[in-house]
C-alpha cells in the first residue's frame, strides 16, 4: 500500500454521503436527511490499516449495543477529549494496540448513526507491521483481519428481515462475516479514497 499517496487522498475532498449511500439500509435514507443540529451523542472510531489488511471486531454476542455485529475499533467520546483522541483511546482500550500521531493518516468524513443517536468520526491508521493484538474481553469478542483486496470484492446485497419485511440489504461478505450498516458506510468512503 502506497501510505503517502492515501494520506494525500484524504486531504482531497472526501466522497462522503455519495460513497455512504452505496452501503446505506434502504429505510435510512429520510433519517440521514433529518440528523439533528443538537441532542447528539459524540463518537470516534478507527480504520486500522495493518499492511494491506483492515482491522475489524467482531462485538460480543451478549452485549446491549450492536450485539454480535462487526465494527470498527472505537467508542464514545469522553469529556475533553478530540475525536482523535477518543479513537487512539479506543484502540488501546478495545484491542491493546498504541498508535502514534505518525500512525494516523488522516479523517474521513463524519457519519450520523439515527438508530443511536451517534455522530461518528472515522480516522485512518497505518502500521506496517502487526502489532501483538490484545482483546477486550467484556466486548470484543474477536479481531478479524481482513484483506482490503478482499473488501473491494465482497460488496453484494442479501435477504434481510426489518421488522417482519423483507428488505435487501447492501453488505460485506468475508469469510461467515456480515459487514453492514454504518461499518459498511465508512468502508465504502475508505474503500473508494484507497481507489
Amino acid at each position: 500500500m502506497n501510505v503517502l499517496a492515501l494520506k494525500n487522498r484524504l486531504l482531497q475532498p472526501l466522497p462522503a454521503e455519495e460513497a455512504h449511500c452505496k452501503m446505506m439500509p434502504p429505510y435510512r435514507g429520510d433519517l440521514m436527511k433529518a440528523a439533528p443540529k443538537t441532542g447528539f451523542k459524540e463518537a470516534a472510531v478507527v480504520v486500522l490499516i495493518v499492511e494491506n489488511q483492515v482491522i475489524l471486531t467482531k462485538r460480543r454476542p451478549d452485549l446491549k449495543d450492536h450485539a454480535g455485529q462487526i465494527s470498527f475499533v472505537g467508542g464514545k467520546r469522553e469529556v475533553g477529549e478530540s475525536f482523535l483522541e477518543t479513537a487512539i483511546r479506543e484502540a488501546q482500550e478495545e484491542i491493546g494496540v498504541s498508535l502514534s500521531a505518525d500512525a494516523i493518516l488522516g479523517a474521513l468524513s463524519p457519519l450520523y448513526i439515527p438508530p443511536s443517536n451517534f455522530w461518528v468520526h472515522p480516522f485512518v491508521a497505518y502500521l506496517d507491521k502487526s502489532p501483538n493484538f490484545i482483546l477486550q474481553a467484556q466486548e470484543v469478542a474477536q479481531i478479524l483481519t481482513i484483506p482490503i483486496a478482499d473488501l473491494k470484492t465482497s460488496a453484494t446485497k442479501v435477504p434481510w428481515d426489518r421488522a417482519g419485511k423483507q428488505i435487501e440489504m447492501p453488505v460485506y461478505l468475508w469469510e461467515e462475516h456480515v459487514i453492514w450498516g454504518a461499518t459498511a458506510m465508512i468502508l465504502a468512503e475508505f474503500l473508494e479514497v484507497v481507489g
